[in-house]
């Protein structure tokens, strides 16, 4: 189940990455257009967007998400030092790559996150 849990989580970021590169690739080629229909979008609803660059929309949600990567990686490290077996590769495929990716990018997470909090 935390396999599981954790491999919807890394498909679910994984896909929102692809598709803010894509806007942005579409953004570039067609100068700002994306960002400008964006604009005008929030301006017709009242929420005018001054402060918050495009960049800011990956960066935030994968900042807030960064503490559940961490709580299912020690989650995983728990079970394995409760069971005491060797891993497989097969079974927990989702959990040593959600491992990997909190160990090698929980600085810039928790940098990002704890800056948002002050």
């Amino acid at each position: 189940m935390l396999n599981k849990l954790t491999g919807w989580l890394i498909f679910s970021q994984l896909a929102y990455v692809s598709l803010f590169i894509a806007v942005k690739i579409i953004n570039f080629a067609t100068k700002d257009g994306v960002a400008n229909q964006l604009e005008i979008f929030r301006q017709k609803i009242g929420l005018s967007n001054q402060e918050i660059s495009l960049n800011d929309y990956v960066c935030y949600p994968l900042a807030y998400s960064a503490p559940i990567n961490i709580i299912l990686g020690l989650l995983f490290f728990w079970t394995l030092l409760k069971r005491n077996p060797e891993i497989n590769l097969s079974k927990d495929f989702f959990n040593l790559i959600n491992a990997v990716y909190v160990a090698s990018s929980s600085w810039f997470f928790m940098s990002v996150f704890c800056s948002l909090t002050h």
